[in-house]
């Protein structure tokens, strides 16, 4: 899995950005993303950073919440909090994830539509509207 891409690291920050939360849902993770790039990712981004993460065990999607495993959450954190903001995180994803060796433990596909996504754009935007 070395194949890793900037889009797998600001996807996997913006999970940290909101991991202590009890309860992340897609929406929370968007509102993670659009903070740190200003932009909300596509399904595509999303449904392939999230296959790659979960493939190689850094994350772990049940019961529709987002959560960095414990075994990277240390590493992961190390890497969030290194030098460079905000705007720096999915670069800081990326080299973790590059420098980690991680190997892909299984093959299934996780794919986000784009309804999926409009429902979790809508539960964002509805937050922050308030």
């Amino acid at each position: 899995m070395n194949q890793w891409t900037w889009n797998d690291g600001w996807i996997l920050m913006s999970i940290y950005m909101v991991q202590s939360t009890n309860s992340i849902e897609l929406s929370d993770v968007i509102g993670a993303a659009d903070a740190s790039n200003h932009a909300i990712p596509t399904p595509k981004e999303l449904s392939h950073a999230f296959t790659k993460l979960s493939n190689a065990g850094v994350i772990k999607i049940e019961e529709g919440n987002y959560k960095i495993t414990p075994k990277h959450f240390e590493g992961v954190e190390a890497a969030y909090n290194t030098k460079g903001g905000l705007f720096e995180s999915g670069r800081k994803g990326e080299e973790w994830l590059k420098s980690s060796q991680l190997a892909a433990l299984d093959d299934s596909s996780i794919t986000v539509s784009e309804e999926k996504l409009e429902q979790a754009y809508n539960i964002y935007i509805s937050r922050i509207k308030k």
